[in-house]
């Protein structure tokens, strides 16, 4: 699992990078990364979120996900 949330979080990193922060990445990013079920996925999302580690972006076309500013 360790593995898993650090190629996320490298995956974040790189598009916090890019980006400057604006945009995060969205499910065509970490589908392919996480390969989870929906629920894990969320409670995945929902721990990094507690852990302060990312936030949730929400966008009128979907969510996606940053590193705290």
């Amino acid at each position: 699992m360790e593995e898993i949330e650090a190629k996320f979080l490298e995956a974040v990193k790189k598009e916090f990078a890019k980006s400057g922060g604006a945009n995060g990445i969205d499910h065509n990013v970490y589908d392919p990364i996480l390969k989870m079920t929906p629920d894990e996925k969320q409670e995945f999302f929902k721990q990094l979120i507690r852990e302060k580690k990312i936030v949730q972006i929400n966008h009128l076309n979907g969510i996606s996900f940053t590193l705290p500013k």
